[in-house]
């Protein structure tokens, strides 16, 4: 069980780091923070209950998207109403700085978890073990803008 603990914990650490970046926005106020825990809890009206401003992209019961400052965005991944999954995009110009933060994010995230991801699909995967939950890292470009994709799901 040591194993759970110490995984949750660095989960935990990691949305609160997530969370003080998207506070330094500057829109922190008007966005609810994204929490672990409301994975496999909290439905689709709640999510948008829970903030003060309007998703500026919505696929209804599927997916919230909030735009925050700097192009950065925060989705919320549904699957039968129940949020599934909580992505942060952080914006780059281009694709090299993308890239640079991207192998920097998968390095440290492998640092602090003890653990390998798995590559596919142009992306890097963590499987967290004893725990539903897994961590994806890629780039996705939309628009002309590069973004760097944490995705939390429920396994």
């Amino acid at each position: 069980m040591k194993i759970n603990s110490c995984l949750l914990f660095i989960i935990i650490l990691f949305f609160q780091s997530q969370t003080i970046l998207l506070a330094q926005t500057g829109n922190s106020s008007n966005i609810s923070m994204p929490d672990i825990y409301d994975l496999g809890r909290k439905n689709y009206n709640q999510i948008i209950e829970n903030n003060t401003i309007s998703p500026c992209e919505v696929t209804k019961g599927e997916v919230l998207t909030y735009c925050v400052q700097n192009g950065n965005m925060i989705s919320y991944v549904f699957k039968n109403n129940i949020l599934d999954g909580i992505i942060f995009l952080d914006a780059y110009v281009t694709r090299n700085l993308a890239e640079r933060k991207l192998e920097k994010e998968i390095e440290e995230y492998s640092k602090k978890t003890g653990l390998e991801p798995l590559f596919g699909n142009g992306s890097a995967y963590f499987m967290l073990p004893n725990l539903n939950i897994a961590v994806s890292y890629s780039i996705k470009e939309i628009k002309g803008t590069y973004y760097v994709l944490t995705y939390t799901l429920l396994k």
